[in-house]
């Protein structure tokens, strides 16, 4: 006589306890780390600078007895920022929470979507402005790749780092790049030798990101792992590293004041915003939709506010 099978006694349901969902890690991206953010109370202002070249000038001069002493000067000046709004919102329907299974929360998952949404507009930002050729006063070529065992990655960095402190009295602190440049420095033969004298048969010697900066003399390495799809929606996707194979050399003073200059800054409009950040989540009702209204919106302006602090490194790994 016929038995039951298992699928006539077992109906297929959601596992409450796993969902498959691609969320990058904050760390992956590096636009809110690499310079320091600063709130301001009003979309857009200005801000003062001052000549570098009036301030290490040898001007100092001996004066003769009962006489007035040489005078100076300096000159002064101004730039501006403008924090424009990017925002982007999903509705939420009345219907679709109501009849959401576990492990489905469609009003976590909006909020999860945006955020990651905002994380990468503003590393596509950063990019575009800091990490592309044509923006910083020092801009090298090198000779051998870094991902070529032949290639000087230290006295590359070093020799710039003291190019930039002749211009600047600055000696630049931060290293930021890709994972295929940091991948290529970490397993780099020059940078592995100098860390090999520890290894023992059972640890062997790895190039850690603090043991890297420290050879190569900055104070931290930032690595962009953040990728994103280019297709539109309903074409075949096609994902590629935000930031490309390259690396900036930069000092950074992560606080930032008067007299106190930094490679670059963001702005944020906090004022407005009322998050350090300059970013907020707000959810309102559309009624005439039956659905509720989850919004990201940020303020924000990336500037380059020294471009003699910066070195960049163009294409640098393959």
């Amino acid at each position: 006589m016929p038995n039951p099978t298992p699928s006539d006694v077992h109906v297929d349901a959601l596992l409450t306890s796993l969902s498959v969902g691609f969320l990058q890690a904050p760390g992956n991206f590096v636009a809110d780390a690499a310079f320091p953010r600063m709130g301001v109370s009003r979309q857009s202002d200005k801000y003062a600078t001052y000549d570098r070249g009036d301030f290490f000038r040898n001007d100092f001069q001996k004066r003769a007895t009962a006489t007035a002493s040489a005078g100076i000067g300096y000159n002064v000046g101004t730039s501006n920022y403008l924090c424009e709004d990017w925002a982007l919102h999903v509705d939420v329907a009345d219907q679709l929470v109501a009849n959401a299974n576990d492990p489905f929360r469609p009003m976590e998952d909006a909020v999860s979507l945006l955020t990651q949404k905002e994380r990468i507009a503003r590393e596509v930002q950063w990019v575009n402005n800091f990490f592309t050729t044509g923006v910083w006063t020092t801009q090298p070529t090198v000779a051998t790749a870094w991902s070529d065992a032949a290639s000087d990655p230290i006295d590359d960095i070093q020799d710039n780092q003291a190019t930039v402190e002749q211009l600047t009295g600055m000696m630049p602190n931060s290293l930021i790049c890709n994972r295929v440049v940091y991948n290529a420095l970490r397993n780099h033969p020059d940078i592995v030798a100098r860390i090999s004298g520890g290894a023992t048969p059972g640890g062997p010697a790895i190039a850690q990101r603090d043991a890297i900066s420290a050879i190569l003399g900055v104070d931290r390495i930032l690595v962009s792992s953040a990728t994103q799809n280019s297709a539109a929606e309903g074409l075949t996707d096609s994902f590629a590293r935000i930031a490309g194979n390259h690396a900036l050399l930069a000092y950074v003073d992560p606080n930032p004041g008067i007299m106190r200059p930094t490679a670059g800054m963001t702005f944020v409009w906090s004022g407005y915003i009322g998050s350090a950040e300059g970013r907020r989540i707000k959810r309102f009702r559309i009624e005439e939709i039956e659905s509720e209204r989850v919004e990201m919106q940020a303020n924000w302006d990336m500037k380059v506010i020294a471009a003699d602090l910066g070195v960049f490194f163009a294409s640098v790994a393959s």
